[in-house]
């Protein structure tokens, strides 16, 4: 099944695109769906969404559609879904 990345702020700057479509397997989670992000893209995308540890950033925010993700873990992507990448911008 197919769903669309978008990518905002330093994500879409550090990877010079603004979207993507990508295969997925049914039942993949959201955040599967960003390790395999950070697998295809290396450490571009992995220092901007993901701890050392491998956790996923707490100033990252995910929406599918409309809806923030709470849970990444426990989302299921479904077909023709739309997982948008934000990070929390800060400054003065």
């Amino acid at each position: 099944m197919n769903v669309t990345v978008t990518y905002t702020t330093q994500i879409k700057a550090a990877l010079e695109l603004a979207s993507e479509t990508v295969e997925v397997a049914e039942g993949t989670s959201a955040l599967d769906l960003l390790r395999q992000l950070a697998d295809k893209h290396g450490e571009t995308i992995a220092t901007l969404v993901f701890t050392s540890a491998g956790d996923l950033l707490p100033s990252m925010l995910l929406c599918v559609g409309d809806e923030q993700l709470t849970s990444p873990a426990e989302y299921s992507m479904q077909d023709g879904d739309t997982l948008t990448l934000l990070s929390a911008i800060s400054g003065g």
